[in-house]
């Protein structure tokens, strides 16, 4: 299994604040032994939050979504769900949101 596809797991759906407790010292750990990267958790992160708009975006606009979403810039990542996807502001900011509360534990 890659780090990737562990991260994937890991972050995809935690139950309770104990398993996301446990699924932060993981990642760490992974971050610590291998080299894993902030971004390797944003991109798990986006995969579950908005996977039809991440998975079929260009490359440039993925990585400036994971950029956004580690560096803490909520309207830039906005502006640019709402471009990607064609949802409105509200939605585009509801799907923000959530993509922060699952990326906050993380940081």
């Amino acid at each position: 299994m890659t780090n990737q596809k562990l991260i994937d797991m890991l972050v995809a759906n935690p139950l309770t604040e104990r398993e996301i407790g446990y699924n932060c010292a993981v990642i760490e750990i992974l971050k610590e032994m291998h080299g894993v990267a902030e971004e390797d958790v944003a991109h798990s992160i986006l995969v579950s939050v908005i996977p039809n708009y991440y998975i079929n975006a260009k490359d440039e606009i993925k990585s400036e979504l994971k950029h956004f979403l580690g560096s803490n810039q909520k309207l830039e990542f906005i502006k640019i769900l709402k471009a990607l996807s064609g949802l409105g502001l509200k939605e585009a900011k509801e799907l923000a949101d959530l993509a922060w509360d699952k990326f906050r534990p993380y940081r």
